[in-house]
């Protein structure tokens, strides 16, 4: 008895496939929703073991709070004291490892990758920067810390040690208040090239683009003293802290 053979038109062909596509269509946005969300929720992660690791540095250093740098330049991977980004002083003093490699332009320290957002280290269309290499990420990639604090009177205060002198007490009592890691990036003047950065500013003054990051559905998680971990909207951080400064998912 011959065996009868089941095919399939082109008409059954394309409606099937027509299928799979609006399938696919419909559960891609999906997908990209809960890969931002994990990243998002990793980001506060990582934040949540740095403040971990600079509150160890504060209990160390009878409680005196990290400032962006130790000195008053912003320098790359540089090692001297005056110019050191705050990344290399925890890994000099060992409360975080990593690694010297020779990589083209961007030769230097590379440290463990909670130091940044997982969005940076997955990150592919920054051009012409290495913000990897051997699962390490460069220093000067790290979160930002603050290059100036607003005092009582709502001035800007530059030099994050004149500010912490005057205030580290007031600091460590309303630790809840005090925000200190943010997602955060640097830019050229037109805003047209735009990369991590280890600090940024409260105002838009002039050649200053160290700016929070809206990396996350357009907020920036940002941590505070006491080592909780929020994600803060533009508006957020105008009402709160007075920051005109903020710069769109750039990655």
């Amino acid at each position: 008895m011959k065996k009868k053979t089941v095919c399939f038109t082109l008409i059954e062909l394309l409606v099937v496939i027509a299928i799979i596509a609006i399938l696919a269509a419909m559960l891609l946005p999906a997908l990209a929703k809960a890969r931002a969300k994990s990243l998002a929720i990793a980001c506060q992660s990582n934040q949540r073991q740095l403040s971990q690791t600079l509150a160890l540095y504060r209990n160390d250093s009878d409680d005196w709070i990290m400032g962006y740098n130790a000195g008053s330049t912003s320098a790359g991977t540089s090692t001297s004291d005056a110019v050191k980004p705050y990344i290399m002083i925890l890994l000099q003093a060992k409360y975080i490892t990593g690694k010297n490699l020779s990589v083209p332009n961007y030769s230097g320290y590379y440290v463990q990758p909670f130091v940044t957002c997982p969005k940076v280290v997955t990150a592919r269309n920054v051009p012409g920067r290495t913000l990897t290499q051997e699962g390490k990420v460069l220093t000067i990639w790290a979160y930002g810390l603050p290059s100036a604090f607003r005092n009582a009177a709502g001035t800007l205060t530059y030099g994050v040690d004149t500010f912490y002198k005057a205030n580290k007490d007031k600091a460590i009592e309303r630790a809840s208040e005090y925000h200190q890691l943010m997602d955060s990036c640097n830019s050229n003047s037109t805003y047209t090239s735009t990369f991590p950065w280890f600090d940024y500013s409260y105002a838009a003054a002039p050649g200053n683009k160290h700016s929070p990051a809206g990396l996350h559905s357009a907020k920036v998680n940002t941590s505070f003293l006491d080592g909780h971990v929020e994600a803060l909207s533009r508006q957020d951080l105008l009402a709160r802290f007075k920051m005109d400064k903020y710069m769109a998912d750039y990655l």
